[in-house]
C-alpha cells in the first residue's frame, strides 16, 4: 500500500515512499511464496505520475532540409535610376527594298516660255510708269500751268513757295520730285525758260557743301554737264549752291540759305 500525504515536505515524503516501497517488495516476496508453481499472471499498478525532470541538452544539429516552393512573387519595386549609356552596337544588315509607291499625278506645266515672261516684266515696268505719269498729273493740276516746261521726259513744274536750298529740295521731295539737274544743253536751256517767264532766280540741284570745289549732283555723282557763268564759280566757300535767275544764261554759285522761287524736275 502507497500512503501519500498532502502538506509533508519533501524529504518526509521521500522517506515514506521508500518505506512503502520496502514493504511493497516485502509483501510480493512472501506473496510469489505462497502461489503455485504454475505460470501466474502479473497485474501492473500504475503509480503517481514522477516529478519533472530536469531540461535535457540541445540534440546535434540535424541535415539540412531540402528547399522550399517558392514564394507568390513581391509587388514591384521602385525604379531604378538610369545606368550609363551603352556602346553603340554594330551596324545591322540592310533591310530589303520596300514596296514601290504609287505613281503620282502629272502636275501642271510649269510655264517655261522665256518670251512670255519678258512680256510680263516688261507690261509690269509699262504699268509702274503709267501710275507714275498719273500721279504727276494730278500733282500738276494743283498749280497754275503758267512756267511749266517740258524737255524730253522731264517736267519742270513751279511750285507756289519760296524757300532756301534745303527747304526747296524737301518741297520738292515731297511732291515726288527733285530740284531741277540739267544733264545737257536742251534741258538747261528749258529750266531758264521757266526763270524768265516766270522772272525768278531758282536753285538747281547742285552744290559742293560735301567738298570745296567738287560740284556734285542730288544723288551723290559728280556733275558730268556744266554751264557756269563766265568766273564762276568763284571759289567762295561761303557759295556752296548752284544758282540760275532770270536775266543771264549761264549758272552762278551762291550762299544756301537764300530763299527762291521753288521750281522741281520731275
Amino acid at each position: 500500500m502507497i500512503l501519500f500525504i498532502s502538506g509533508m515536505k519533501m524529504g518526509d515524503v521521500i522517506r515514506r515512499l521508500q518505506i512503502n516501497v520496502i514493504v511493497v517488495v516485502a509483501v510480493l516476496s512472501a506473496f510469489s511464496q505462497a502461489l503455485p508453481e504454475t505460470p501466474a499472471t502479473c497485474s501492473v499498478i500504475q503509480g503517481l505520475p514522477g516529478l519533472n525532470g530536469r531540461d535535457g541538452r540541445d540534440g546535434v544539429h540535424g541535415h539540412k532540409g531540402d528547399p522550399g516552393s517558392p514564394g507568390q512573387p513581391g509587388s514591384p519595386g521602385m525604379r531604378g535610376a538610369a545606368g550609363p549609356p551603352g556602346k553603340t552596337g554594330p551596324k545591322g544588315d540592310q533591310g530589303s527594298n520596300g514596296v514601290a509607291g504609287l505613281k503620282g499625278s502629272k502636275g501642271d506645266k510649269g510655264d517655261t516660255d522665256v518670251r512670255t515672261a519678258e512680256m510680263v516684266s516688261t507690261l509690269g515696268d509699262k504699268i509702274a510708269l503709267l501710275e507714275k505719269n498719273i500721279r504727276f498729273l494730278k500733282r500738276l493740276l494743283q498749280y497754275s500751268l503758267k512756267g511749266v516746261k517740258i524737255s524730253g521726259d522731264k517736267v519742270y513744274v513751279p511750285i507756289n513757295l519760296t524757300a532756301d536750298y534745303s527747304g526747296a529740295q524737301a518741297a520738292c521731295e515731297r511732291e515726288g520730285g527733285t530740284l531741277p539737274t540739267p544733264t545737257n544743253g536742251a534741258e538747261d536751256a528749258t529750266i531758264h525758260e521757266v526763270a524768265k517767264e516766270l522772272q525768278i532766280h531758282l536753285f538747281l540741284g547742285i552744290n559742293d557743301r560735301k567738298e570745296e570745289g567738287v560740284f556734285m549732283s542730288l544723288d551723290g555723282k559728280k556733275i558730268t554737264y556744266s554751264n557756269w557763268r563766265q568766273n564762276e564759280p568763284n571759289g567762295n566757300t561761303a557759295e556752296n549752291c548752284a544758282e540760275m535767275a532770270y536775266y543771264i544764261t549761264g549758272w552762278n554759285d551762291r550762299a544756301c540759305h537764300i530763299a527762291w522761287r521753288v521750281v522741281c524736275e520731275f
